[in-house]
């Protein structure tokens, strides 16, 4: 019998809030709409409440120095929040942030520790604000202290777990978790996240597959993703991985961004709340009742509602809707489950068994072995180095920066949302490829390489972006305007 649900919620979170900008999208109403629904839905009727509690400074040096901890306690007024978040990228403060930030890391420990002591089975903290972009003395990216990472060294460090998997399903690269994480022998670290050859935030090269250590990442280059090309390279890649490293618990970065119509809209990814749910039942078939997802991500609430209570169906062991896996995965995700077998079968001796029988499936079918591009392809240069001046003289943008959707946009998303809503069929089970269909879905061919090209095109309109701003002597883009004066 499974073990109790267990879930973190405190209204007390809903106080980190903007106050000097008109408009950003992590709001409070991100924690309170995801649990509103799962009240109202019975999700939470029998389930564990954990009590949310403000983390020690010992907890969150786990990740940051005491010098950052106490910068942001000492950040008592609006200017002083405002003008401390100058030289942090893509950041906002009010003075209670701090401590609601302590309340989030400590809710994720509590959390996390509840399921080690066998209190309860799986669980979702549903804190605020996020966490994994965020270390050592770089809050960003809305991330404050990294909730996830924390956890993690908490579980290993005081909690005594030997092997333990995080998994970043946000849109946006784990870049905080990972240089927290990386060189820990003890965790395996995923993150699957839009890349663009660099030309997409973080504009780093190493969030691309070629990641070394306990480390993987699957690095989007091309737009909208289904479920099932993005759960195509869990099986082939990430599950694969796990399985050889025996995890004794899996803590999920959970953020619902590479959601089908989130902001990003038709630039984004597209995976259907079914497949967060999906993913989950993988990783509790992986770990039984010892995954705990906390909340990062999402930020169109038609999306992050409903991909957070598929989640919970699937964390809850509830039944989901049927979802199709595809023959043959899309030719830019196909690329890059290919370069990372190609890359991590030097590592993993289960990756490089599942290379040599794609490689035979490819000559047997007449076609030439996949061959990893000679050259890395990267189009993010000077795009770090540029964000990194403007930070360090303090000339960000913290006021009038988030592109806002149009009300026809929101319509359209919503519309194209409740569409597949409509599609969920529960009484069909989802049929699971065999290790023959699998090797099938990512067979290399001239129309896969072709529908690669094509799809990854999204990328130039990124780094076209980028181009154009920095061509212009007033050039103004997302936290970037060359007009701002250096305040450091």
């Amino acid at each position: 019998m499974s073990k109790k649900f267990g879930f973190v919620y405190d209204e007390r979170m809903l106080a980190h809030e903007c106050l000097y900008d008109d408009f950003v999208y992590e709001r409070p109403e991100r924690a309170r709409l995801i649990y509103e629904r799962l009240r109202d839905e019975g999700l939470l009727d029998d389930a564990v409440k954990i009590s949310a509690r403000r983390a020690t400074d010992d907890e969150i040096t786990l990740a940051h120095p005491k010098s950052i901890i106490e910068e942001l306690d000492s950040l008592k007024s609006l200017d002083e929040c405002e003008d401390f978040c100058r030289s942090k990228e893509i950041l906002w403060l009010n003075p209670k942030s701090a401590e609601v930030a302590r309340l989030a890391v400590g809710s994720a420990v509590d959390i996390v520790k509840a399921n080690v002591e066998k209190k309860i089975g799986n669980g979702f903290a549903i804190v605020r604000p996020p966490g994994h972009h965020s270390y050592d003395d770089l809050p960003q990216g809305y991330c404050v202290y990294n909730n996830v990472a924390i956890a993690a060294k908490y579980a290993v460090e005081v909690l005594g777990v030997k092997r333990l998997m995080v998994v970043d399903f946000d849109v946006h690269a784990g870049n905080g978790s990972f240089n927290v994480l990386k060189d820990d022998d003890r965790i395996l670290f995923v993150s699957s996240h839009l890349h663009h050859y660099g030309a997409f935030w973080p504009h780093e090269r190493e969030f691309d597959c070629d990641v070394t250590g306990n480390n993987i990442f699957i690095p989007f280059n091309g737009a909208m993703n289904s479920e099932g090309d993005y759960l195509a390279a869990y099986h082939h890649v990430v599950l694969p991985i796990a399985r050889q490293f025996k995890p004794e618990m899996v803590i999920c970065s959970a953020g619902f961004d590479a959601g089908y119509f989130d902001v990003m809209l038709e630039d984004g990814q597209g995976i259907k709340a079914p497949g967060y749910g999906h993913l989950i039942r993988l990783l509790n078939d992986l770990c039984p009742d010892r995954v705990i997802a906390i909340f990062e991500g999402g930020y169109f609430p038609k999306n992050y509602v409903e991909s957070a209570y598929m989640m919970t169906r699937g964390l809850r062991h509830m039944s989901l809707p049927k979802i199709v896996y595809p023959k043959k995965v899309n030719g830019s995700m196909c690329e890059v489950i290919w370069d990372c077998l190609s890359h991590h079968a030097k590592r993993w001796t289960v990756i490089a068994e599942a290379l040599e029988k794609a490689q035979k499936q490819q000559e047997l079918l007449g076609l030439a072995k996949y061959a990893p591009r000679p050259t890395k392809l990267f189009l993010g240069d000077s795009f770090r180095e540029h964000i990194n001046e403007a930070r360090d003289e303090g000339r960000l943008n913290t006021r009038n920066w988030i592109p806002v959707l149009t009300d026809d946009q929101v319509i359209r998303a919503n519309t194209m949302i409740e569409a597949y809503i409509k599609e969920y069929n529960f009484y069909s089970p989802t049929v699971e490829l065999s290790a023959e269909e699998l090797v099938q879905q990512i067979v290399w061919d001239e129309k896969t390489q072709a529908d690669c090209h094509v799809r990854n095109v999204i990328c130039m309109k990124f780094y076209n972006e980028w181009m154009d701003y920095l061509q212009d002597d007033n050039g103004c883009m997302f936290i970037l305007n060359k007009k701002n004066k250096a305040t450091k």
